[in-house]
């Protein structure tokens, strides 16, 4: 028997990124909601639609775009939101489309932009959504820049290097940063970083995540913020400090015990 109930689509965010990806919790428990309220109001579940990244800014929303696609060109009978803000933090523009044209319910709000009484307080959410957003991205540029101008490292340390201090985000040489001058000095003594990454490979030596070293890392590795000289700086500075620029057995020898096999 063909269901004749009308059709509903679920389009679910959650804006910060977790190593669950699409199954994290709060995309599940905004589906239960959303197939709870098909059932409760004579609906079917055509489609789920769900994102894992912000709404805001020039970020690529194709779950998004496909959803609201599907409403405007009468695919689906309604649409289906739990919260106005993870609908867009784009404004007004973002909602003015559906008003009087699609049934879009935001969940939480209680709002139906089929409704004409809804209308006005559909677009007051959503613009309150995008100054909360312009406000929040405000506060977190203005943070890391005083950061940075503290000397804060503020994402993961580099290779060779750790953070010293959570409270300062200080960094130093870590275990493995006679890696790292190795490959400054191979590097300032005229070795190409091509040759010198085949030679760490063949010596059995590994990346932090067990992989070989791949071809660029040599190079970037000494032009990273932390490490960055000129190139005529660095052979002076390996000519002035008289280190041997031949990665010889006892140097591959002694790397490979702080470099992860």
């Amino acid at each position: 028997m063909t269901d004749a109930r009308p059709l509903v689509d679920l389009l679910l965010r959650k804006s910060k990124i977790v190593r669950e990806g699409e199954q994290a919790l709060s995309l599940r428990a905004q589906e239960d909601r959303g197939r709870r309220w098909a059932d409760e109001n004579g609906y079917q579940v055509r489609r789920v639609w769900k994102e894992n990244l912000s709404a805001w800014s020039d970020v690529q929303r194709p779950q998004y775009d496909a959803a609201m696609a599907a409403i405007l060109g009468g695919e689906t009978n309604a649409l289906w939101c739990a919260f106005l803000d993870r609908f867009s933090r784009k404004g007004a523009e973002a909602v003015v489309p559906i008003l009087g044209t699609a049934r879009v319910i935001f969940d939480y709000e209680r709002l139906d932009s089929s409704n004409e009484r809804d209308r006005r307080w559909i677009i007051q959410r959503a613009e309150d959504a995008y100054e909360y957003s312009q406000r929040l991205s405000h506060n977190v540029r203005t943070t890391k820049d005083r950061q940075r101008r503290e000397g804060r490292w503020l994402s993961a340390a580099p290779f060779g290097l750790e953070i010293n201090d959570p409270k300062d985000r200080k960094i130093r040489p870590a275990e493995r940063w006679g890696v790292i001058e190795d490959v400054f000095y191979q590097v300032a003594g005229g070795k190409a970083a091509r040759a010198l990454a085949r030679e760490y490979n063949s010596a059995g030596m590994r990346t932090a995540t067990g992989r070989t070293s791949p071809l660029a890392r040599s190079e970037t590795s000494w032009t990273t913020p932390c490490t960055r000289v000129g190139k005529s700086e660095a052979v002076a500075r390996a000519r002035s400090a008289g280190r041997h620029t031949e990665t010889t057995k006892a140097t591959r020898s002694a790397l490979l015990k702080i470099w992860p096999a």
